[in-house]
């Protein structure tokens, strides 16, 4: 990896006109409680001692619009980062201002849309669900867990926004001349930091999926991979993506990219099951771009 990534000094300034930072926070009402009693009556049971485990209940078990939101949450945050690099903060990732206005906002936006859509639905059916989880917990059920219909709404959100890449030479900060200049050092050192383990994060995906796509083309004596649709999906989104990802407009993942989508563009799966020669050809490229580009 490090043949592919080199020195990134001097990247900062024309990545702050190329691409923004996304930060995306999303929160879902937790359901998950420690039953106290049901945690002694185990351990009482068992003839257990001592802090050797934890009872924990649902308050909300089969809420299915409770379990749905839950998933899409989950998925959001998954397609946020397969459409994004990393930072160094923690929640925030790079896109590119070209991937950003032709289509990742709006995605963006259906989806907080249809976050806060989904809210209401458990609003709706808060009152119903709460029954059928008395009637479920029996009496592990206690009407004290559960909060009102404006409490649990403050309990979802989905909040994003959008910032500049900052410059080494924006510093709100009155300092001599000499503090200034070490504050720019400092901060082209982290900005390039940042931008070189984003790349590193984007060569690793490129590199697994090109891995994962030679191992099932694989044909040996003992055995013979498995061929997965979802795969090439997934390695041909990639090639897409890599375009707009490309922060530093690295020469040889440019390379990568249209050597990658070449190779697997058009290719039919249940042609390869068919053909071994052909299937064999496939992976030999394959093989070969994980050998020119020194992964």
């Amino acid at each position: 990896m490090n043949a592919v990534i080199k020195d990134m000094v001097g990247i900062a300034p024309t990545l702050h006109s190329s691409a923004v930072l996304v930060s995306l926070k999303i929160g879902i009402w937790n359901t998950k409680r420690k039953d106290k009693k049901q945690t002694e009556k185990v351990k009482n049971d068992a003839g257990a001692q001592g802090n050797v485990g934890a009872y924990q209940k649902n308050l909300m078990p089969d809420f299915r619009e409770l379990e749905s939101i839950t998933k899409f949450g989950a998925d959001s945050r998954n397609w946020c980062k397969r459409e994004t690099v990393p930072w160094t903060f923690d929640g925030v990732n790079v896109v590119s201002t070209e991937k950003l206005w032709n289509g990742f906002d709006q995605e963006m936006q259906d989806r907080q849309k249809q976050f806060y859509d989904m809210v209401e639905l458990v609003l709706i059916e808060y009152a119903q669900a709460r029954q059928i989880a008395q009637f479920r917990l029996s009496t592990m059920f206690d009407v004290n867990e559960y909060p009102t219909i404006d409490e649990v709404r403050r309990k979802f959100y989905f909040e994003y926004s959008y910032h500049p890449v900052p410059q080494s030479g924006d510093f709100r900060v009155d300092v001599s001349n000499q503090g200034l200049q070490f504050l720019q050092e400092q901060f082209e050192r982290e900005a390039n930091k940042a931008i070189s383990e984003a790349m590193v994060s984007l060569w690793e995906r490129v590199k697994k999926i090109t891995e994962t796509l030679s191992n099932q083309l694989r044909v040996t004596d003992k055995d013979k991979g498995k061929l997965y649709q979802s795969t090439l999906d997934t390695a041909l989104d990639l090639c897409n993506m890599m375009k707009d990802l490309n922060l530093t407009g690295d020469p040889k993942m440019e390379r990568m990219r249209r050597d990658l989508f070449s190779t697997l563009n058009g290719m039919d799966l249940n042609d390869l099951k068919k053909d071994e020669t052909a299937r064999l050809s496939v992976k030999q490229e394959i093989d070969d771009l994980l050998s020119k580009f020194d992964f």
